[in-house]
């Protein structure tokens, strides 16, 4: 479980977001919602240990924030560049690979797996990143902007590779600027303060 308590953000010394209470369990899917330039993505970076800037507690299973096993997926394409699917997979460990390889096929790239990064879509590349992020297995997967990466059907594989995900005890955190349907629990900001939806 993640827990968020008494957060305050801030930036150029004021507080630009403020979370009352923020509370995620083990193997769900939970979306934060709010309009461009909320400070949904500040958010994320607190959380992943990016932005030092704030006062409150986050917990992770009673573990301090900078112990916890998270990571962030963000709207840049993090993969190996000039590489196959294939060579991006195998800088994991190899039990990382055998998961990968699962998440792979559930993310129908299996008829992919020895093309070029460069050749595939943004949408496919955001695929394989997320199936690479799963792999890791990380106690929180947090992908901010999610409603901007996936077309249709690449957005039904993905829900199916998180999905899968969770079952293991994950936790999966999306930003978004749009409602997303069938979430464990939905928090949006409004009004600079992060509420339960």
């Amino acid at each position: 479980m993640l827990q968020v308590n008494d957060l305050e953000i801030i930036k150029n010394k004021r507080i630009i977001l403020e979370v009352p209470e923020l509370t995620l369990e083990s193997s769900t899917i939970n979306a934060l919602v709010g309009e461009e330039k909320s400070g949904k993505s500040l958010l994320t970076r607190v959380i992943h240990g990016l932005y030092p800037d704030y006062r409150g507690v986050i917990e992770f299973h009673n573990y301090d924030k900078d112990k916890c096993n998270s990571y962030l997926i963000t709207k840049d394409v993090i993969l190996l560049t000039k590489a196959t699917i294939s060579d991006n997979f195998a800088i994991c460990s190899k039990q990382q690979y055998e998961l990968i390889s699962e998440y792979s096929n559930l993310a129908g790239l299996e008829n992919d797996i020895e093309r070029d990064i460069t050749d595939l879509s943004y949408y496919k590349q955001k695929l394989v990143e997320l199936v690479i992020a799963c792999g890791v297995n990380p106690l929180i997967l947090i992908i901010d902007d999610f409603d901007k990466y996936f077309g249709a059907q690449s957005l039904i594989l993905a829900g199916k590779v998180l999905s899968k995900y969770k079952t293991g005890g994950g936790i999966v955190l999306l930003t978004s600027n749009l409602k997303i349907p069938e979430m464990d629990s939905t928090y949006k900001i409004e009004n600079s303060k992060v509420l339960k939806a």
